[in-house]
């Protein structure tokens, strides 16, 4: 489970990402309520390039995201979703 394997790397904080992270975090909070010395649950709305794009290293990183599927949206449609 991610609390056990949180508590073995002496990590005290998990940031759960926007969109499918909003989910896990609920399950995770729920799961640990109660629980002593948990990891503390964060919730970060990011976007996908934001945090692709600091990981590319290589041509073929490149080449994966830009075969990605990038849906545009408007900023009404992004805060209809929060």
């Amino acid at each position: 489970m991610v609390k056990g394997h949180a508590s073995q790397a002496k990590i005290d904080d998990l940031y759960f990402l926007a969109r499918e992270g909003k989910i896990i975090k609920e399950v995770y909070d729920l799961w640990c309520d109660g629980i002593q010395f948990a990891p503390k649950s964060h919730y970060l709305i990011l976007s996908r390039r934001a945090v692709n794009v600091p990981n590319i290293k290589t041509l073929d990183d490149v080449l994966n995201i830009a075969k990605s599927t990038f849906f545009a949206n408007t900023l009404e449609m992004f805060y209809a979703n929060v």
